[in-house]
């Protein structure tokens, strides 16, 4: 996405910048989920170190299939629609770090109208993304991004001049008391919800994103407002966050208690084919030894029915005698192992 492997004149290669940005789409997040569990997938990794603008790429044998990006050389965003049920995806990674990097947000709408009114105004809405990206940061020129990309292979371009083109950030006291007592509570060993682990840093990346849109031209410059409004923005995103985690629960739970129902039902069906194969075996065997007046104790019977069906002779022994089959000879005990059988 951000580079391409050239040939040099003398045979080496470089890297050649082709992109500074990417914005990717997931619409299902299943694919990502699918993605992530093939053998030797470093998926996951990869987003947590783009996240923090860390050192991406493979540094393979071969030359030409070398593409290391360097830290801060580009921007990547990642959209993705979550379905409830299938956000484990991103859940089952709580400890990793990656639902904690995303802004969560509803995509529903109960006050949506019966009848969508079709303006150009709406339906510009619907296909135009509603900012001038043309206020936005320009990129570094492409011969400096290619110097920082291969820092020995340009004369022209210091090694370290992508990184002095960066533009600092201001932030307000505020935000930095809220980050110490972050650290603070941390290191005083005071519990917080695992999925707020990030909490600050997002919040300081919305921060500086609504100043950008607010304020280009005077950008970049957080104020007190702009932090307030981005922990309001980060507090509506742990509710939706937090309505998807039990959607998503109680999805997996009816799917368990689906699955324990079929288990369930396919025990009995099974306990009922062995009763009935057992019934067969036991008639069988007490017209071939023919017991007289007496009978046969239940758990004699037991003892000659072959081992695989024997734990359903006694249930077979009761089921046979209310269908008449079978005779108990003198008193009846109550259990089935202890009566004596004959056949009616």
């Amino acid at each position: 996405m951000f580079a391409a492997r050239e040939k040099d004149e003398d045979g080496s290669s470089y890297l050649k910048p082709t992109a500074m940005r990417a914005l990717l789409s997931v619409p299902e997040i299943s694919h990502l989920g699918s993605t992530s569990q093939r053998i030797g997938s470093t998926l996951v990794s990869t987003l947590l170190s783009v996240y923090s603008g860390e050192q991406v790429g493979a540094s393979n044998r071969n030359e030409m299939d070398r593409f290391e990006i360097p830290r801060n050389g580009y921007r990547l965003s990642l959209i993705t629609g979550v379905q409830p049920a299938n956000a484990n995806v991103l859940f089952d990674r709580t400890d990793s770090g990656l639902p904690q990097r995303f802004l969560w947000a509803d995509v529903r709408d109960p006050e949506t109208p019966l009848e969508a009114e079709k303006s150009p105004e709406v339906q510009a809405s619907l296909t135009c993304f509603p900012y001038n990206t043309s206020q936005l940061p320009p990129d570094p020129k492409i011969n400096v991004l290619q110097a920082y990309y291969n820092p020995s292979k340009d004369g022209l371009h210091q090694a370290d001049e992508y990184p002095h083109s960066y533009l600092t950030v201001s932030f307000p006291a505020c935000t930095v008391n809220d980050f110490d007592r972050s650290r603070i509570l941390t290191n005083k060993g005071v519990s917080a919800n695992p999925l707020d682990a990030h909490k600050l840093m997002v919040t300081a990346r919305v921060a500086a994103l609504l100043a950008l849109l607010e304020r280009p031209k005077a950008y970049p410059s957080v104020t007190e407002l702009d932090w307030a409004n981005a922990k309001t923005v980060l507090e509506r995103s742990a509710v939706y966050r937090s309505q998807c985690l039990d959607e998503m629960k109680q999805a997996r739970s009816r799917q368990k208690a689906d699955e324990i129902e079929i288990v369930d039902t396919a025990r009995s069906e099974v306990t009922a084919r062995g009763i009935e194969t057992t019934k067969g075996k036991v008639m069988d065997y007490l017209n071939d030894v023919q017991p007289g007046r007496n009978g046969i104790k239940g758990y004699s019977i037991a003892q000659h029915i072959v081992r695989t069906y024997r734990t359903y002779v006694y249930p077979a022994l009761e089921e046979l005698h209310a269908e008449g089959h079978l005779r108990i000879c003198g008193h009846d005990t109550g259990k089935a192992s202890r009566n004596s059988w004959r056949p009616a």
